[in-house]
């Protein structure tokens, strides 16, 4: 850990000698300001004109201060200001002996802005030194994936997590809702896909690709996992939003779908026998029935009221075709649609779901 945190404490300056700052990632441009400290204190004010969430982040921090609302910005305040110029994650932070100015364009740049004075200031005892900071972030896309099937996170968890991408300025949420470990999402039209493919006997933490056993929760517990209700996953994106952050879910598909498939087996190949070793016989959905685009499309019908994301994950990698190739259902829709390949086949698959 020792040499983790020597890292984060190395940042390097357009100009002037400022102290080593664990300012992650790194701001654009910094620059130092002569004079002394700015410290707060118990009669410094804060400023904004906007109800911005930074506000409710600054005063949580810093609450030995009770930072009070001023009516216009001046000194021995933090006031906010907001500025159309910038970039709409982008912020200033001037902090000055007499007082601190925050130019945002967004609300999500006023909220970057407060998690690099709260790095600035990590001991919380008000005492900032002097500079100016001008940032925006070098990629438009800075994201953190969790993987909640082949082990359940907890909502306090989820939320912990969200805190730390705040804390370093990341905006992507990649929340991986369903694989073959397990379907953490609640879909009313199908029940059977939480109440069953939800949980897996053996102990927390242990994975086995091949000894998968997916089964109803049993009373000696002998079946680790869980799900998200659709008002918890509200609760996540309201959160989530909140913090700058645009949660993405994935639903995987064609391939790594056995939680679905144990629980609705009609949406797998008729002709499917399992791999040697496998407690399951198969992960795939049959891409020759009409009934696997139905029920993909009553789920993301669901899906899509849920999360205000403009992109949805489907995965669409490492599908075992050898259950195409011995499925009479899967081999006439390639006779159908002209397909020479069971890759065509998966091309197909992914282009019909997406449209």
């Amino acid at each position: 850990m020792l040499a983790v945190w020597t890292t984060f404490l190395f940042v390097s300056t357009q100009s002037g000698n400022l102290p080593n700052l664990p300012i992650i990632p790194r701001p654009a441009k910094m620059t130092t300001i002569e004079g002394p400290n700015f410290e707060m204190s118990v009669t410094t004010g804060l400023h904004s004109v906007e109800p911005l969430f930074a506000i409710k982040d600054l005063r949580s921090t810093f609450n030995k201060f009770a930072l009070k609302s001023a009516q216009t910005p001046g000194d021995n305040q933090i006031n906010f200001k907001q500025l159309s110029t910038l970039d709409k994650e982008g912020y200033i932070l001037n902090i000055a002996p007499k007082r601190v100015d925050i130019a945002y364009a967004t609300p999500t740049g006023a909220l970057y802005a407060v998690q690099t004075l709260k790095l600035i200031n990590a001991s919380k005892n008000g005492i900032l030194p002097p500079m100016r900071i001008e940032d925006r972030p070098r990629f438009g896309w800075r994201g953190l994936h969790l993987d909640v099937s082949r082990h359940f996170f907890d909502l306090k968890a989820v939320k912990r997590t969200l805190d730390l991408m705040k804390r370093y300025k990341l905006n992507t949420f990649h929340w991986h809702l369903v694989d073959d470990g397990g379907w953490r999402i609640q879909i009313d039209k199908y029940p059977e896909l939480t109440e069953s493919g939800a949980f897996r006997k053996g102990v927390p933490g242990a994975w086995s690709y091949s000894k998968i056993e997916l089964g109803r929760p049993q009373a000696d517990k002998s079946y680790y996992g869980g799900y998200y209700t659709k008002t918890e996953i509200k609760e996540v994106v309201e959160y989530a939003t909140e913090r700058g952050i645009t949660v993405i879910p994935e639903i995987e598909l064609p391939g790594h779908t056995l939680p679905s498939i144990q629980a609705y087996p009609e949406l797998g190949c008729d002709d499917a026998k399992p791999a040697e070793g496998n407690t399951w016989t198969t992960n795939v959905y049959c891409a020759g029935k009409e009934k696997s685009f139905e029920f993909l499309q009553d789920v993301f019908d669901e899906v899509l009221e849920l999360f205000p994301s403009k992109i949805i994950h489907i995965g669409g990698d490492e599908v075992d075709a050898r259950w195409w190739t011995e499925c009479r259902s899967c081999k006439l829709r390639m006779e159908q649609n002209g397909l020479k390949t069971t890759a065509e086949l998966q091309s197909y698959f992914i282009k019909r779901v997406e449209k």
